[in-house]
């Protein structure tokens, strides 16, 4: 581990997100953390207090997601609402209203010019809006209420298809454009609770409450590799920018990195010694560093898989495990 960061008086962190140099971490009160990612360390950008707009102290962030279009601004899935929250002025923009009553679970900001926000909701349906119209346009899956509800949702990275994961294992593909239906991909046995593309967009990973993750091919929607090693429930994937590595983080707070060629499991890291899960995953630009988000501690890894290992002498890389030193007060 290259350095590991705690959050001060900040409670537990509910959702964490990367794009560019940028780290956005947000608390179950509504506070937000902002840092600048240097190679392999990270600067305090700003610490900030819960700002008025962001309502009562008991607000929960559940996920949030930064514009591709500027990093000062970010989506904040909170109870009845997508909040648009500028980082520099302080304040909430506008909101995206969900279903009464319901909580929004996850969030992504995407589309061909990165004009798109994606949402599931913990009871509802999925849904898609134009961030510069604040138009409704796709509902997925069935009415408000049912029992099947949008548990995780990601653009790819062209923007073209957005995919969404729900409570009853499916994973459905969207063109962005039309939003017509592509195709199902259908294996797993547990809510898709975490989805994420590779960078070409030709592969997509998923997590489940299954305690599984599963590479797809996307073009013809078959599983490449079933990924099985957890113990808990898969919360969190990330793959890494050169695509040869995929993290996923659990609810125990145990990350499994992953060869993609080989579907093995390469490392195997404990985050915390109190089991709590993770609630964040991100890789730092040059693929080296993994970033995760567990309670009340961000912490960054050096990966490094250069090093030969005498597998006659070593455990098996299932049992590897890296554990954090405690770094200031």
């Amino acid at each position: 581990m290259v350095e590991e960061l705690t959050i001060g008086n900040f409670d537990e962190i509910g959702a964490m997100d990367r794009r560019n140099d940028r780290l956005v971490a947000a608390t179950n009160t509504g506070r937000l953390g902002v840092w600048e990612i240097h190679g392999e360390t990270m600067s305090l950008f700003s610490e900030e207090q819960r700002p008025p707009e962001l309502g009562a102290a008991n607000l929960t962030v559940n996920d949030l997601a930064i514009s591709p279009r500027s990093s000062g601004e970010v989506a904040l899935a909170t109870a009845d609402a997508i909040l648009i929250y500028d980082i520099g002025k302080l304040a909430v923009q506008y909101a995206l209203e969900g279903f009464s009553g319901d909580v929004a679970t996850r969030v992504d900001w995407g589309g061909p010019n990165g004009n798109l926000i994606a949402a599931g909701w913990f009871g509802s349906i999925g849904q898609m809006w134009n961030t510069l119209s604040r138009e409704e346009l796709l509902q997925v899956g069935g009415s408000p209420g049912t029992s099947v509800a949008t548990s995780a949702v990601t653009f790819s990275p062209d923007g073209r298809t957005v995919a969404y994961g729900s409570t009853n294992g499916q994973v459905t593909l969207w063109d962005t454009n039309s939003s017509e239906f592509i195709q199902s991909l259908e294996q797993h046995t547990g809510q898709v609770r975490s989805l994420e593309y590779s960078a070409d967009g030709s592969e997509l990973v998923s997590g489940s409450t299954d305690t599984n993750a599963i590479i797809w091919e996307v073009e013809t929607g078959n599983p490449i590799y079933i990924l099985e090693g957890h113990a808990s429930f898969v919360t969190h994937s990330a793959w890494s920018p050169a695509g040869n590595l995929i993290a996923t983080g659990d609810a125990q707070g145990v990350v499994i990195l992953w060869d993609t060629q080989t579907g093995e499991a390469v490392i195997q890291l404990r985050t915390n010694t109190s089991a709590e899960p993770i609630n964040g995953l991100a890789w730092s630009e040059d693929g080296y560093s993994l970033i995760t988000a567990s309670a009340r501690r961000i912490s960054m890894w050096r990966i490094d898989l250069t090093v030969e290992v005498d597998e006659s002498e070593e455990p098996p890389a299932e049992d590897v495990t890296v554990t954090p030193t405690e770094e200031g007060p």
